[in-house]
């Protein structure tokens, strides 16, 4: 074998070696930069919900004044009434109104029965258990997903992703908190 195709063998053996040693190294980044991936993708996921969830409530709360404020820069914030169902007074005092309490939130029905479950639930299996429970509501999806997330940041609900599923179970506090609601 003569110089230059001992030299060129040798220059090929070096070449293989360096493309091998860059092939593992791009193949352990991409394991690297797929991890990190994965953990932005669900933080990203976990903000799209609760920006829902907070234009959810924005809507909900745009509907009330801002609270007054009073002398000093202290603000004052008005007293909420009791809400209660019944008949509407007509003026008439013989007639006395039947006051009966609002049904339950959505929020505290959530709860509620996630305190009742021995494991994670997802949100369909959730959906549809309250629908069935109380047909006179209209209890999407989307609904308590909100619920849910509202109970995450509350930190009386975790969130657990598997897979591309969502599930969730309530907390220490959530627990202790829908125990104190129900009287158990």
């Amino acid at each position: 074998m003569s110089e230059i195709q001992r030299t060129a063998a040798e220059l090929r053996e070096q070449y293989a070696l360096q493309v091998t040693g860059d092939l593992e190294r791009n193949a352990k980044e991409q394991e690297r930069v797929g991890a990190e991936l994965a953990v932005l993708q669900e933080k990203l996921t976990a903000l799209r919900c609760d920006h829902d969830m907070l234009t959810s409530m924005r809507q909900t709360l745009s509907g009330y004044p801002p609270p007054s404020r009073a002398q000093g820069g202290v603000a004052v914030v008005p007293t909420p009434r009791q809400a209660t169902v019944g008949p509407v007074p007509t003026g008439d005092p013989g007639l006395q109104p039947t006051a009966q309490p609002l049904a339950p939130t959505l929020v505290g029905l959530v709860r509620d029965h996630l305190g009742r479950q021995a494991e994670p639930r997802s949100t369909a299996e959730i959906t549809a258990v309250l629908a069935a429970a109380h047909p006179a509501r209209r209890i999407t999806a989307t609904v308590v997903r909100t619920a849910l997330e509202s109970l995450v940041a509350r930190g009386l609900a975790a969130r657990a992703k598997r897979g591309k599923s969502v599930f969730y179970s309530l907390t220490g506090a959530g627990r202790q908190e829908a125990g104190e609601d129900t009287g158990a």
